[in-house]
């Protein structure tokens, strides 16, 4: 589905899906755009492409972590930064 011979419009629903769960979840953090650094569409463009890149791999590499262990994993790459996840930084 994700892979090279996979169908384009699987990924674009994934995304599309992604970005309504991401906008219902930020929903009550999105008062103004003016007090954020980053505007709301490039940080949910960067957890969408993040999370789909992190499923892709997965999916090549023959699903060798369980679901849970990915859900485990999305959990804390989203909420720490990423050199938090690998544990190079407190």
């Amino acid at each position: 589905m994700l892979g090279p011979k996979g169908d384009p419009a699987f990924s674009a629903k994934f995304k599309e899906f992604m970005r309504v769960h991401l906008l219902n979840k930020f929903n009550e953090f999105h008062h103004s755009e003016d007090r954020v650094p980053v505007p709301w569409d490039y940080l949910i463009a960067y957890l969408i492409s993040a999370h789909l890149g992190i499923v892709q791999h997965w999916l090549e590499q023959d699903c060798d972590h369980s679901p849970w262990d990915m859900a485990w994993m999305f959990t804390r790459m989203t909420q720490l930064s990423p050199i938090q996840s690998a544990g190079l930084k407190k």
